[in-house]
């Protein structure tokens, strides 16, 4: 099992490294490369979730027109204002979702298993708990 938070998740250089990795080739078993696939399809599905999540956050928060639509002013790449007096709740609940615990029903990818697949420190770095390091490699 891997435990990460939403803002893991939601962090470019996980999903980077993973989708990187799920594009090798060479790993030692097939059971790896399966492992890969799967906790990248579980991570999309995570990251799926947190987005239909936080539009209900949005729309509890952002300043709407009054047909319901999120009010945003013209030449603004922004795609939602929060309301002011509302800025505080929503910072608080969104940290709070942002750190919220998701347990992933896989193992993490081993250093051993990676065969002729070749991870970068910036790989290791990302991944963070989704890679473990075995007593195999070291």
């Amino acid at each position: 099992m891997i435990t990460l938070t939403f803002e893991d998740l939601n962090k470019g250089a996980f999903t980077d490294a993973l989708t990187r990795l799920s594009n090798e080739d060479g790993y030692a078993t097939f059971k790896a490369a399966y492992n890969i696939a799967k906790i990248l399809k579980t991570v999309d599905k995570e990251l799926s979730t947190a987005r239909d999540m936080h539009v209900k956050l949005l729309d509890k928060y952002a300043a709407k027109k009054e047909d319901g639509t999120f009010d945003v002013p013209e030449g603004n790449n922004v795609p939602y204002i929060i309301v002011p007096e509302k800025e505080d709740a929503y910072k608080t609940e969104m940290e709070n979702f942002m750190h919220t615990a998701i347990d992933i029903e896989c193992t993490p990818l081993k250093a051993s298993e990676l065969g002729t697949v070749r991870v970068t420190p910036a790989d290791i770095l990302a991944l963070g708990d989704a890679f473990e390091i075995d007593e195999e490699t070291i």
